[in-house]
């Protein structure tokens, strides 16, 4: 199977089409071998009524179908583990190449019934190279959070006391009187304007 990968969509996707394109590899190689083993055994029984189908002097009965399927096993149980290596291991373009050279063995030595099932692998091993595109991508265009560490207390020297925060300082304002007096002019009450310091009399509009 393939090796383990992150828990994510297009991951799960990848190893899903990485293990289907196995069972078909598994499955076209089981296939071209049960194809010698049905061919040679139908040469077998039908030996004895078409002695043209004994192809060897030594008298190794065999069919020119036994023949090709036989050498298409040879050639397949070269190269399908070589596939399966470079799939587990995420070489996918690798396994694509081998592939094709599979399915066109299985088609012309597995009567092409192999080699759709060759083809089959094919198409999903360039499925999980596409999911793993797709993955590096949304991993490219998603930025990690800055990882901000909290500012701690400040560090002192050995032996040096901490300091009390600075206590703010605002500026007296000296407060009115308990009961504003009225205007010389208009004998009319004032204000206390604490920015100036000094009463106003609206009536007036002026100063005291």
């Amino acid at each position: 199977m393939l090796g383990p990968f992150d828990d994510g969509p297009s991951e799960r996707a990848m190893a899903r089409a990485g293990r289907v394109a196995e069972w078909f590899l598994v499955g076209g190689l089981v296939f071209q071998i049960a194809l010698v083993i049905v061919t040679e055994l139908l040469a077998l029984y039908l030996a004895p009524a078409n002695p043209g189908l004994d192809l060897f002097a030594d008298g190794v009965v065999t069919s020119s179908a036994a023949l090709l399927a036989g050498i298409g096993a040879v050639i397949e149980l070269v190269f399908v583990p070589l596939v399966l290596g470079r799939l587990r291991s995420g070489r996918f373009r690798g396994a694509e190449s081998l592939t094709i050279v599979l399915a066109v063995v299985g088609t012309f030595f597995g009567f092409g019934l192999v080699g759709l099932l060759f083809v089959a692998a094919y198409v999903n091993i360039g499925r999980a190279e596409a999911h793993r595109e797709e993955s590096r991508v949304r991993g490219a265009e998603t930025p990690l959070a800055p990882s901000i560490a909290p500012a701690g207390p400040p560090r002192l020297a050995p032996g040096t006391a901490p300091q009390p925060p600075p206590v703010p300082v605002f500026a007296a304002m000296p407060p009115p009187p308990v009961a504003s007096p009225f205007c010389p002019r208009c004998r009319r009450s004032t204000g206390w304007v604490p920015q100036y310091s000094r009463y106003f009399c609206y009536g007036c509009n002026q100063y005291l």
